[in-house]
C-alpha cells in the first residue's frame, strides 16, 4: 500500500506539479494540478551535535530527543556527532548512540552511526571544542570502533604535536578507520599543505570546516 503527497515535487530533472506516490521507495510521480506545497528529498545531516535542547554527549535519551527534533524538520537520517572530550566521555557518548540506534523511533530521523569529531585533533585549533585533544592512540581508537558504527572521523593529521608524528602510526590510525567503514576527514588542524597531501595519500577523503580558521 502506498502513501501519497501532492504539491510541487523537486526532482533531479526539475520541478513537477502533481502527486508523489510512495511506499518504502517512490512508486510514481503523477503530473497534475497541485497547491504550493514543496516536496523535496529528505535531508541527510552528516555533522550534527544535538537538537531540541539535547546534546549527543549526554547519552541515548539525548540522541533520541535530537533525532525526533530533526525528524520533524525534514532530516530523514543523520550522523550523531561527538565532541572532543576525555576518553571515558567519548566512550559513554558512543555507547548512547549505539543504544539509540538499536531502539529507533518511527517518527525520528534515522541514526546512521557516529561522526567522531575529536579527540584526535589539534589543541591549537579547537574552535568550539573543549580542551581535551589527544595525540594518536590506536588502542583507544580500536576500542571506540567496537562500540558503534563510526561513519565519519574528523582527524588532524598533525595531531597538534610539537614532535613529528610517526608515519606508520598515522597510517595505522587511518587504516583502522577505513577498514571499519569510516570516512576520514581532515579538520581542526593547522597542518601544512604537504602534511595534508600526505594524509590524503593515506586514505583521507574529505575535510571538516574547510576554509575555517577555527580561531580559539
Amino acid at each position: 500500500m502506498s502513501d501519497a503527497l501532492s504539491g510541487r515535487i523537486v526532482t533531479e530533472t526539475g520541478v513537477v506539479e502533481g502527486t508523489l506516490r510512495f511506499g518504502s521507495l517512490i512508486d510514481a510521480i503523477e503530473p497534475g494540478s497541485a497547491d504550493e506545497t514543496i516536496i523535496v528529498p529528505g535531508f541527510v545531516d552528516l555533522h550534527v551535535h544535538g537538537g531540541g535542547g539535547a546534546d549527543v554527549m549526554e547519552g541515548a535519551d539525548a540522541v533520541r530527543t535530537m533525532s525526533r527534533l530533526h525528524g520533524r524538520h525534514g532530516t530523514t537520517s543523520l550522523l550523531a556527532t561527538t565532541m572532543t572530550a576525555p576518553p571515558d566521555e567519548v566512550i559513554a557518548a558512543l555507547t548512547g548512540i549505539a543504544d539509540a540506534m538499536a531502539n529507533a523511533e518511527p517518527d525520528a530521523a534515522d541514526i546512521l552511526g557516529a561522526h567522531l569529531e575529536g579527540p584526535f585533533i589539534s589543541p591549537n585549533k579547537l574552535g568550539a571544542q573543549p580542551p581535551a585533544a589527544l595525540g594518536p592512540d590506536l588502542a583507544l581508537l580500536l576500542r571506540l570502533l567496537d562500540i558503534c558504527p563510526i561513519k565519519v572521523a574528523t582527524v588532524a593529521p598533525d595531531m597538534g604535536s610539537d614532535a613529528p608524528i610517526e608515519p606508520a602510526l598515522m597510517s595505522a590510525l587511518f587504516r583502522a578507520l577505513i577498514d571499519h567503514g569510516a570516512r576520514v576527514q581532515l579538520g581542526h588542524s593547522p597542518c601544512s599543505y604537504e602534511t595534508a597531501v600526505d594524509a590524503f595519500g593515506k586514505g583521507a577523503t574529505g575535510v571538516t570546516h574547510l576554509f575555517n580558521a577555527m580561531i580559539q
